[in-house]
């Protein structure tokens, strides 16, 4: 004897993984702990199961909270997100694999290498140095310290009163081109702060954003303005047709480097040329000067 048919009972074999249409993209060339890592899937359908691996980026991934997170944009592209941890005790990272899934449990493979920089770059000021005097445009020289930094993004000078440590940007100033290995040029133009002393240093970020600065220089001088105006100029004729000429220092004189004696014979302002000089602290004091032998009868 033979019981009549059971119901039928129909399935569709699937035997095809899911396919990579395009390489993965990511949102970022680098990233830091705290960044969250946005990457692009795309497969030849929708409605996949996507995971990713983040265990080289992050030594605190999958555990606890962080775990990526997938979103089906429906047009057969996919999001991957994951949130990099601040604890995370790794300094750079490479390769995250990502795998695509059917309901049939085919799967498929694709990765992209993530560039994870927790390194805050480094470098120095080689020019000028400490202790210098500077006006106008100067050029400071930043060498890159260390390991080459080839990300860098940005550089630039801060400065603060001696002494105060109370960091600002330097206002005018123009940055050439990042020189890894090697020295890099900021023009500044030292007009744009007032007379005074101060202390510099070069501040760098890279490309993931983490930024380092250099040592600073310490008590630099910029001084843009004349020293005051000597006064109360006197000549006195003495042997030998010379003139002997003294005047009152300039106050404060802890400005000047000399003193530049001009003479003429064509009747103030015109006519003057250079005959001598006289540097603070030469013996005799006060400031004075003895001219050479002149020609009688002549206004000097």
């Amino acid at each position: 004897n033979e019981s009549s048919f059971s119901n039928q009972a129909n399935c569709r074999t699937d035997g095809t993984p899911p396919s990579f249409t395009s390489p993965i993209q990511k949102d970022k060339s680098s990233y830091k702990n705290g960044d969250t890592i946005n990457l692009t899937a795309f497969l030849d359908s929708a409605g996949y199961s996507l995971s990713a691996n983040f265990s080289q980026v992050d030594s605190f991934y999958n555990i606890g909270g962080n775990v990526e997170s997938v979103t089906d944009n429906l047009d057969r592209s996919y999001t991957i997100s994951y949130t990099i941890s601040q604890l995370n005790t790794l300094l750079s990272g490479s390769t995250v694999v990502v795998t695509a899934s059917d309901a049939a449990g085919n799967i498929a493979t694709s990765s992209v290498t993530v560039h994870l920089d927790n390194i805050a770059p480094t470098a120095s000021i080689s020019s000028p140095s400490s202790s210098c005097t500077l006006s106008g445009d100067v050029t400071f020289i930043i060498s890159d310290t260390g390991a080459s930094d080839n990300d860098i993004s940005s550089f630039s000078l801060e400065y603060t009163p001696t002494s105060l440590s109370s960091w600002t940007t330097c206002p005018d100033q123009t940055s050439g081109s990042w020189t890894p290995s090697g020295t890099s040029p900021i023009t500044f133009d030292t007009t744009s702060l007032g007379d005074g002393a101060y202390d510099f240093r070069c501040r760098l970020t890279d490309n993931a954003g983490n930024t380092g600065y250099s040592a600073p220089i310490y008590n630099v001088t910029l001084d843009n303005g004349a020293p005051p105006t000597p006064t109360s100029l006197t000549a006195t004729p003495i042997s030998g047709a010379r003139v002997y000429l003294t005047w009152s220092a300039s106050s404060p004189e802890d400005d000047v480097d000399h003193y530049i004696i001009y003479r003429s014979t064509a009747g103030y302002p015109t006519g003057f040329s250079q005959i001598g000089t006289f540097t603070p602290g030469e013996a005799p004091y006060p400031p004075h000067f003895t001219t050479a032998a002149l020609s009688d009868a002549t206004t000097y």
